[in-house]
């Protein structure tokens, strides 16, 4: 099994060099290793003149860094994600590495994204964080990010994000849609507005040919924080298997290396036997 979903250091939030996650990856003899950092979001995606200064600024940004306020790249380490990835690749002629970001994806950053889509091998599309009514939600804490404004999501609010995920799938830009029950993430009743929204993303997967992918860094988190599991969801997966066109792929999340490979399949062999999945081992670009 390959893994294409894997965030380095240059994330902030992850940890240890690139060669250190291939080197665990050719010890679990994988044939490919996919990289996929988030890219800095903020170059048009955000309204806050002064948070791009702060993306742009190294010292400024290191500062946030070490509060704990911060949790992507600065624009400034792009070059430098890519020209490890491609030293990672002459360097590991035994091992396929792919280059990629993780992305979100509104119109107002699609020509940012279509400039990033150029420099790598693919992109992931990773909702965090979505627009409505020209603001920006923040789906990691369940608020509008703005200076003085924050507010609960209700369910309405989920037709913004599979909106975003099916103009993101249409853009043909992307190849995986990871983490895609996000918007349930946390929330106990998936409703029939749940299993229609979902089926209309699944639906936009299969005419623009894009993976939906299997997270399974949550049962490590859940573990670790001794919470209830947020993803992936039976619920969810259920409404997957009723599309035998539907292309799956398994992503493990991996922030530090001994993750690369942890693949949970005890748990995720049942979900994909009982919604007869069709999963795929193997990424075709």
């Amino acid at each position: 099994m390959n893994n294409y979903h894997t965030h380095s250091k240059y994330c902030v939030h992850g940890y240890e060099d690139i060669k250190e996650y291939v080197k665990e990856a050719k010890r679990l003899h994988m044939e490919e290793l996919g990289f996929t950092c988030h890219i800095p979001l903020e170059k048009t995606f955000l309204e806050s003149t002064y948070y791009k200064d702060i993306m742009l600024n190294a010292n400024q940004y290191n500062e946030r860094i070490q509060k704990g306020r911060e949790s992507r790249m600065s624009y400034l380490d792009i070059d430098n994600y890519l020209n490890d990835l491609k030293e990672a690749k002459e360097e590991n002629k035994d091992i396929k590495i792919l280059s990629g970001f993780e992305c979100e994806y509104d119109e107002t950053n699609k020509e940012y994204v279509k400039e990033i889509r150029n420099k790598v091998d693919y992109l992931s599309l990773g909702l965090h964080h979505v627009f409505k009514d020209g603001k920006l939600y923040d789906y990691t804490k369940r608020v509008v990010v703005s200076k003085d404004t924050y507010r609960e999501f209700n369910y309405d609010d989920f037709k913004v994000y599979a909106e975003a995920a099916i103009n993101g799938m249409k853009s043909g830009l992307f190849k995986i849609f990871v983490h895609p029950e996000y918007f349930i993430d946390g929330i106990e009743e998936f409703n029939d507005l749940c299993v229609e929204l979902t089926k209309e993303m699944v639906e936009a997967s299969i005419e623009n040919h894009v993976y939906l992918e299997i997270n399974t860094s949550d049962y490590f988190k859940a573990a670790r924080r001794n919470r209830k599991l947020n993803y992936p969801r039976n619920e969810f997966w259920k409404v997957v298997g009723m599309y035998k066109d539907a292309k799956v792929i398994i992503g493990t999340d991996a922030h530090k290396p001994e993750r690369v490979g942890d693949f949970q399949f005890d748990s995720i062999s049942k979900i994909i036997e009982e919604y007869h999945l069709n999963v795929s081992k193997k990424l075709e670009l």
